[in-house]
């Protein structure tokens, strides 16, 4: 559940940025206190924002008798606007110090939010970042180019500048003139050196001669949060890596781009050699069913069959206590909780579970009580699944030893393999059939 996401807006913040940055450093203070145009584009930003996930909090904090300009985008996003009213001469660190609050408060409250998006460029935020990170949050920080400061740009999982933002969000109406200076203005350079310093890295962690595209910006991320392949003029990620072939080679693996360091790319494309037993596991993955590990899964049915006999359980956390109980001494020595869980979602997907609803208990099918027809009918429903991909690649003994980790049932394998094609393979059979 911890995927939604907070998000925080210090809109004054971001729009006298902005106002700054078109009219001149210190022209916002002299109309600060008269109604405000939109020049912020809330809509860019929120493109941004609601493909990370779903909002759970969306707040806004200012003076809002300033920007009644902006009530159309606040509707639009459910933004919830916080009244701000100036304190002192200058309101000084106002709207920082009631977010600061506030997001520690929602944290505190919301355990199912997991990302925090703070739109704002000051430092102020670096101590509230900080305590996100060490309670396991990510912190996403949005700010304008010009006026956000670089350690609060460190501090954060990932930083993306407002600039950025608005070019992806609105590639058609941005000026590209602009665009290609923006693009000419920063140096590609340093994003080259993070790059190769990002593939060394991921290199030396799973000793390989390549980087797989698929971890290769998170970890530019955590090298420099505020890489942004837009600020590059490349619409992807992967169109920035095709352009940097005077540091980096792409190469085609078997799944994904594999990317090297120049010195050290080969000469022609890689495949990764393909194993056998992966085209199988991954017909299975697809349909969200992954096997225990052979050598457990027959001595994890028996004491499932064990435990079944002293009545229904009445949990699931009741069932794998069960379980355990009944395994021998030695077998329990090699099974982790993720053993268990593994096997009790196995079980479900294989259709082995009875549910008394009224009594809130869970049983065994009648059919399945001994550890051989469970075995049987897990593995005939496995063998099933297999037969409803339209290009299946049958070969018993692969699938004896997916099965069973060898390939000394294949005859076995193969009966149920004829008799189930005898039959209708448009979904698996339920207990008994």
């Amino acid at each position: 559940m911890a995927d939604h996401i907070a998000v925080y807006w210090d809109f004054e913040n971001v729009h006298a940025s902005l106002y700054e940055l078109m009219n001149g450093a210190g022209s916002y203070k002299q109309g600060r206190y008269l109604r405000q145009t939109d020049i912020v584009d809330v809509e860019a930003l929120m493109n941004f924002i609601l493909p990370i996930g779903p909002v759970a909090v969306n707040r806004a904090y200012a003076n809002w008798a300033w920007f009644s300009a902006y009530a159309s985008d606040f509707m639009n996003y459910t933004i919830d606007l916080i009244q701000l009213f100036p304190r002192g001469a200058h309101a000084k660190n106002g709207a920082d110090i009631r977010m600061c609050v506030d997001i520690i408060e929602d944290i505190n409250a919301f355990p199912h939010v997991g990302k925090v998006v703070i739109v704002g460029g000051d430092s102020d935020y670096i101590a509230v970042c900080q305590k996100l990170r060490q309670k396991g949050k990510d912190v996403i920080g949005i700010g304008v180019r010009e006026a956000t400061n670089r350690f609060w740009i460190a501090s954060c999982n990932e930083f993306k500048f407002y600039d950025n933002l608005v070019r992806v969000s609105r590639p058609a109406t941005s000026d590209p003139i602009k665009q290609m200076e923006a693009a000419v203005a920063s140096d590609i350079s340093d994003a080259k050196k993070l790059l190769v310093n990002a593939v060394a890295r991921i290199s030396s962690m799973k000793a390989e001669q390549f980087a797989r595209m698929s971890a290769l910006k998170l970890t530019m991320l955590q090298l420099d949060p505020a890489f942004d392949e837009a600020t590059y003029g490349y619409r992807t990620f992967a169109d920035f890596v095709n352009a940097c072939t005077d540091v980096v080679t792409v190469r085609q693996g078997q799944y994904e781009k594999h990317i090297f360091l120049l010195e050290n790319a080969p000469p022609q494309d890689v495949i990764e050699p393909p194993t056998p037993l992966e085209y199988y596991k991954r017909i299975l993955k697809q349909q969200q069913v992954k096997l225990v590990r052979p050598d457990l899964f027959i001595q994890l049915c028996e004491a499932v069959c064990l435990s079944a006999k002293d009545g229904p359980f009445t949990s699931w956390d009741d069932f794998m206590d069960r379980v355990k109980t009944c395994l021998p001494s030695e077998a329990l020595t090699q099974v982790v909780d993720a053993d268990f869980t593994r096997l009790k979602h196995l079980l479900f997907r294989n259709f082995v579970f009875h549910f008394n609803t009224e009594q809130n208990r869970i049983s065994i099918a009648e059919n399945l009580q001994s550890p051989g027809d469970l075995v049987v009918h897990v593995f005939r429903n496995i063998i099933k699944r297999l037969l409803g991909q339209p290009d299946l690649r049958w070969d018993s003994k692969l699938v004896s030893e997916l099965l069973y980790g060898n390939d000394w049932h294949a005859a076995e394998v193969e009966e149920w393999y004829r008799d189930i094609r005898g039959n209708s393979v448009d979904q698996p059979a339920e207990p008994g059939h």
